[in-house]
């Protein structure tokens, strides 16, 4: 006895519909993912250039002290960029934790500067800070 295998003539190769709606769901959780990331690089990019100013505003006021103000003890504060960027400059006597450093009446001795930049940045608000150190005049 032989045996004969034939092919039913309505039977097509291809997809199924359930094939086809799992590919979409995964190509979609793939796009959907690609898109987040993107989105946080652009949030990360927004943050970095938010510090980047703040850095500038700050290394700028540090730079005046000794140039364009006396090194002497007091405080200092201002806005920068219509508003943004709020800084705050202290500038106090240095106290040197070991007693390394001597004052004398030829060195009057270190001033501690610190600038401090704080600015709104959604939910909750950067601070960038600056320490230096200062030979009174």
């Amino acid at each position: 006895m032989r045996l004969v295998v034939t092919r039913s003539p309505h039977r097509q190769g291809g997809f199924t519909l359930l094939e086809v709606l799992v590919a979409f769901v995964l190509a979609a959780i793939g796009i959907v993912a690609l898109i987040q990331a993107f989105a946080g690089g652009l949030r990360n990019l927004r943050k970095m250039d938010e510090y980047v100013v703040a850095a500038m505003v700050a290394e700028s006021r540090l730079a005046e002290v000794g140039i364009l103000y006396p090194v002497a003890e007091g405080e200092m504060e201002g806005m920068e960029e219509g508003d943004k960027y709020r800084w705050h400059l202290l500038v106090s006597p240095y106290e040197d934790p070991d007693g390394l450093v001597v004052a004398t009446e030829q060195s009057p001795g270190l001033f501690l500067v610190e600038v401090e930049v704080s600015w709104a940045a959604g939910s909750r608000p950067g601070v960038f800070r600056l320490h230096s150190l200062r030979a009174g005049q």
